[in-house]
């Protein structure tokens, strides 16, 4: 008797349990930048910030012939005086040995605040640079464009 309670009790927990929800609070699609963001003077929880990233979300999933993994990630940071300006320059390092890892498919855009409106400056495909670190590894570079003081930068 007391293993079909276990069991049942068991069963009923198993079913009952949930994992990670679809929604996530306080993400925004791409290009889509909240006003209250664009007007942020400084980091509520560190007041001499330099920057602030808003969000950086990640999705991973399989490819559909089940033998690619894919990562999109999303970063969007808030620059709050010129010595976070470097924040604008990326590196996204990967292991190109073999062909084990590929990055394709990347955006990148810088929205400032002027006279109350957001005006987007994006990035040139053709400032992307792929440079090979060593055999094995490689990185992905490019600086945002029009970056200063106020504005937001995403990729």
């Amino acid at each position: 008797m007391k293993k079909l309670v276990t069991l049942i009790l068991s069963t009923a927990v198993i079913l009952s349990a949930k994992a990670q929800t679809a929604a996530v609070h306080g993400i925004e699609p791409y290009g889509k930048v909240n006003q209250a963001d664009l007007e942020l003077k400084q980091c509520e929880f560190e007041k001499d910030a330099n920057a602030e990233v808003l969000f950086n979300a990640g999705k991973l999933y399989y490819g559909n012939e089940l033998r690619t993994i894919i990562l999109e990630v999303h970063k969007r940071v808030k620059i709050f005086n010129d010595n976070g300006t470097k924040e604008a320059d990326i590196r996204i390092p990967y292991y190109s040995g073999y062909r084990a890892e590929n990055i394709t498919g990347i955006e990148a855009q810088t929205i400032n605040l002027v006279d109350g409106h957001a005006v987007v400056t994006k990035l040139d495909k053709k400032q992307i640079f792929n440079n090979h670190i060593d055999k094995v590894r490689s990185e992905i570079r490019f600086a945002l464009p029009n970056v200063k003081a106020g504005c937001i930068i995403e990729y």
